[in-house]
């Protein structure tokens, strides 16, 4: 991701709205550091665990949206 494109949409900077998902990402070797400045980008290893990486960007409204979500399908009367 093009950090200037995310500034741009959300008036922010990913670095701040994320740091702590961003710097657990960083340990765990997740993002390419040959990406250059400017650029956030998944490492390969990230790649094999992108799965587990889009939860850590939920933000908390996102969280309780989903931990309060039932479904409608599948009760019974």
């Amino acid at each position: 991701m093009v950090v200037a494109d995310y500034r741009q949409r959300f008036g922010t900077d990913p670095g701040a709205d994320f740091a702590a998902e961003l710097a657990r990402c960083a340990d765990r070797g997740w993002l390419d550091e040959s990406a250059g400045p400017g650029v956030l980008r998944l490492s390969a290893e990230g790649l094999a665990h992108s799965d587990a990486l889009g939860p850590l960007l939920f933000s908390p409204a996102v969280r309780a949206a989903m931990a309060a979500y039932e479904p409608k399908w599948g009760r019974h009367p």
